[in-house]
């Protein structure tokens, strides 16, 4: 950390606003929607990519044995969790 505090609250207060963006955490299982926005299954995020504001996501297609990882924009994942509590 820089020794300007005004330069540290400006920092952290940029770091904040990365960190809390992301929806969606590593490992998190997701229901992927298809490009029309119908129910396409479930994956698992695998990262988020912060020049593109999209996620990674592990996706196992019908009839394939092993899963893709495809790049999905944030609009196309609902959390499986989500209204749960």
């Amino acid at each position: 950390m820089d020794k300007d505090p005004i330069k540290n609250c400006i920092m952290l207060l940029y770091l904040k606003s990365k960190i809390s963006y992301m929806k969606f955490q590593s490992g998190q299982k997701v229901l992927l929607l298809d490009t029309e926005f119908k129910p396409a299954g479930n994956a698992i995020v695998a990262c988020y990519e912060t020049n593109s504001n999209k996620y990674q996501v592990e996706f196992l297609y019908p009839g394939n044995d092993k899963a893709d990882r495809i790049s999905v924009p944030e609009e196309r994942l609902i959390d499986l969790n989500e209204g749960s509590d």
